[in-house]
């Protein structure tokens, strides 16, 4: 094992000299060139891994051929290119092949892995360049009964694999495809954990469907999915209730409401449903466990309405809350103050009225304040943290005063001036009203160009909900966790 070694050049083909070797494991050793090809002379090996280095070229036919002990093959995040050869298909031992984020070119028949019938986890994500047609893959009798983890991300396929039926999955990411029509009701299996769908051209979902209890994060985000948004999660099994912690179902167009049933789901730690044509008041119902909620519309039909429940203050776990540009009115409840977490709240561009409640300054966590353009008024409340944030997070409030404003809460200004209340006052309204204005047009067209991108743009929508995806894996370390798991796994065969 020489992984995190900084080795530069090629492998030296004197590899070839350890006739006994079993286990190469040579990760984020920056080695560059081809795989020698006298790799195929290690008959004994049974564990490659030479993901994250910098290798190139193609791999030969022959090179597999003789490595009939083969049990693990971890080419991901390299340069290799070229089709992928045949030979790995015949590899009855091979248990797990990653071979994602390379430069693989060609057409890619799947149908191909049913050879492979120890096979437990496939990675083929992230080859742009490769075209995985699905062949005829939905015989009634599948080989592939040990899969439990596929991925192919970013494939170019434009439909489902049907050998999934057979399956006992546990992960499955087809998402950033062409797949068209409906989600069929096999999908779901029995102990899926994660399913990405995100980023293809569904439409619906077949019925009868029932979402897994086991179902931990599920992205069904950037489709074409329309009518009233139901999710079928089932409250419990035995003394289990739901296990789903990340629900993404943006940029769709769903209608409706927020459905009850997510009542069910007390370990939801994220949702996301902005961008969709849902029409509801604030989701009480909601687990207090959720730590980001996001609910952006992208025009004025699809909002929120109504005030903000005080139950909004169970929520004590939440870390992100967006809320913007709905039409939410009524004041700001103060048990804002019980989400002593709260590291992200934006409220802009809503009906809220009143003060701001004086409890905002205990929120110590809070980094991000987007209060701006509502009907609040009265004092900023004086603490130490949100004096901490510039204009931009109050302004459009004509009501409100004091710092970081420059506006004193007994009408005059804070730059010295002698002229008189009345005049200053005046002269102050006349300044906010065309600072409104101009701000107000910016806002317009920022926001209408975000819209018309979200709504017409599919490779801007696919990395705006890339970049939330990003910031929720990155919340619960789940790449990482994915791929030490992966790892501690290839390891330990």
């Amino acid at each position: 094992m020489l992984r995190f070694t900084n080795f530069l050049g090629s492998i030296p083909s004197s590899i070839s000299h350890l006739k006994t070797l079993s286990y190469v494991d040579l990760v984020k050793c920056r080695f560059s060139g081809s795989i020698p090809s006298t790799f195929a002379n290690l008959t004994e090996l049974r564990h490659v891994d030479l993901s994250y280095n910098f290798l190139s070229g193609s791999l030969s036919s022959t090179l597999f051929h003789s490595l009939s002990e083969l049990v693990a093959l971890d080419l991901s995040c390299n340069q290799l290119e070229g089709p992928i050869p045949d030979s790995l298909f015949h590899l009855q031992s091979l248990e797990f092949l990653l071979l994602s984020e390379n430069m693989f070119n060609g057409i890619f028949q799947l149908d191909k892995i049913q050879n492979l019938v120890n096979l437990t986890e496939l990675d083929l994500s992230s080859n742009n360049k490769v075209k995985v047609e699905v062949g005829n893959t939905n015989s009634s009798v599948c080989a592939l009964t040990m899969l439990e983890v596929l991925r192919l991300h970013s494939c170019n396929m434009n439909e489902f694999p049907g050998f999934i039926k057979y399956c006992d999955l546990v992960e499955l990411d087809l998402s950033n495809n062409r797949i068209v029509g409906e989600i069929p009701g096999w999908i779901w299996g029995r102990r899926l954990q994660r399913l990405d769908l995100s980023s293809n051209l569904l439409t619906g979902v077949q019925k009868p469907y029932r979402i897994p209890t086991y179902l931990q994060f599920m992205y069904l985000h950037s489709n074409e999915l329309g009518g009233e948004l139901h999710l079928p999660i089932p409250s419990n099994v035995g003394n289990r209730t739901s296990e789903l912690s990340v629900l993404s179902l943006a940029s769709n167009n769903f209608t409706g409401k927020i459905p009850n049933s997510l009542k069910s789901c007390e370990s939801l730690v994220v949702l996301n449903v902005g961008n969709n044509k849902i029409n509801d008041i604030f989701p009480c119902m909601l687990s207090s466990s959720l730590r980001v909620l996001f609910y952006i519309p992208t025009d004025s039909m699809e909002n929120f309405d109504g005030e903000i429940p005080n139950a909004i203050g169970d929520l004590n776990s939440l870390h992100v809350l967006n809320f913007s540009h709905n039409a939410l009115n009524g004041g700001i409840p103060e048990l804002f103050g019980k989400m002593s977490k709260l590291e992200s709240l934006d409220l802009s561009m809503n009906l809220l009225s009143g003060s701001i409640p004086r409890e905002f300054a205990e929120l110590t966590f809070l980094s991000f304040l987007n209060l701006s353009y509502n009907k609040l008024n009265g004092e900023i409340p004086n603490g130490r943290q949100l004096q901490t944030f510039s204009v931009d997070s109050f302004k459009g409030n004509s009501g409100l005063c004091g710092f970081p404003l420059n506006i004193t809460c007994t009408g005059t200004s804070t730059n010295g001036s002698d002229q008189s209340p009345s005049e200053n006052e005046n002269e102050e309204d006349k300044e906010i009203e065309w600072e409104y204005v101009s701000a107000a047009l910016g806002y317009v067209v920022a926001l209408g160009s975000i819209g018309w991108l979200l709504l017409f743009c599919r490779s801007f929508r696919e990395k705006y909900f890339d970049i939330i995806d990003e910031f929720v894996e990155d919340m619960f370390d789940c790449g990482c966790k994915r791929r030490r798991t992966r790892r501690a796994t290839i390891s330990r065969v």
